[in-house]
């Protein structure tokens, strides 16, 4: 069961959901997405998380272990950073990912 920490919502940017999951999950030490109750190991571009076959409405969460780092919502258009991974939120804007506004 993940852990839940305070978050903060992003929204992203045209179609990058995949690439924000991507990059999240290459970020963090001991990364598991979660498609439904499914866990996915396989980030690369041909996998079940690429661009051409992200799932849509549905939340995809990805874990460092069992500590949640973001949750990516393709019907929102938004990603959810657990406070203790905002780094890897300003790494995704950073890479044009997502939108922040100061």
């Amino acid at each position: 069961m993940p852990y839940y920490a305070p978050s903060i919502y992003y929204p992203v940017i045209a179609n990058n959901h995949a690439k924000v999951v991507r990059t999240s999950a290459s970020l963090v030490r001991a990364a598991t997405v979660l498609i439904g109750s499914e866990r996915i190991y396989d980030f690369s571009e041909a996998g079940p998380v690429s661009d051409g076959n992200f799932p849509m409405d549905t939340d995809v969460l990805v874990l460092d272990d069992s500590a949640h780092v973001a949750t990516v919502n393709t019907s929102s258009s938004s990603a959810k950073f657990s406070r203790d991974y905002q780094g890897v939120a300003v790494t995704c804007a950073h890479c044009g990912l997502l939108e922040v506004k100061l």
